[in-house]
């Protein structure tokens, strides 16, 4: 069987979606931060490419939804400062 290579950047929503399927091999705590980093990257991308100023009170209160939506433990404003300092380096 013969691998094809594509140059393609997965979407937020696409990584959610495997990130979704490899929840029960990597267990629920990696699968929460995992998820919790894409959507924070995503959202702090997002606004800078807009030319906005990063609120991260605003998008750990975003995250935190989003994680709370699927039954999921929220992040700390500690997780947000990092991710968001990642980036910017």
């Amino acid at each position: 069987m013969e691998v094809i290579e594509i140059e393609y950047e997965p979407t937020a929503h696409d990584k959610a979606r495997y990130l979704h399927v490899l929840r029960e091999d990597i267990g629920d705590e990696a699968f929460r931060i995992a998820l919790a980093k894409v959507y924070a990257r995503h959202l702090i991308e997002l606004k800078r490419s807009l030319g906005k100023k990063v609120v991260r009170e605003d998008i750990l209160f975003i995250v935190n939804m989003m994680l709370k939506e699927r039954g999921l433990e929220g992040v700390s404003y500690n997780f947000i400062r990092t991710v968001d300092e990642s980036i910017a380096h």
